[in-house]
């Protein structure tokens, strides 16, 4: 059974000591940047002070202005390792034994 989830996503120009860095919806600027949910709302509060009450950014800060918004759609599919997440009649040392094996398979193929 597949589902899907609408994800809700901000449109903004990010900055770095008055240069144009990127614009983009949040999720590719933080693919991008390679930065976190946390640094891109703080970076877009700096360009809510920057904006409205013309804050001089300090040198090397990151700062965003919100252009809009965005909707992206997700694909919950859950066929994949963890499809099998509730298994009647498992006790508890087999769901221990079980995500175990799936953490090693994981770690394996990202040393890959």
């Amino acid at each position: 059974m597949s589902g899907y989830k609408k994800m809700n996503l901000i449109v903004a120009e990010v900055y770095r000591d008055g240069l144009h860095l990127i614009t983009g919806n949040s999720k590719e600027i933080k693919e991008e940047l390679n930065i976190t949910a946390k640094t891109l709302n703080n970076a877009i509060m700096r360009g809510k002070a920057v904006k409205e009450k013309g804050l001089e950014p300090s040198k090397g800060s990151l700062y965003a202005f919100k252009i809009g918004k965005e909707v992206d759609i997700i694909d919950t599919d859950p066929s994949g390792l963890f499809a099998n997440k509730h298994i009647k009649g498992e006790t508890k040392e087999q769901q221990r034994l079980r995500r175990k094996i799936t953490r090693d398979i994981l770690r394996e193929r990202m040393e890959e």
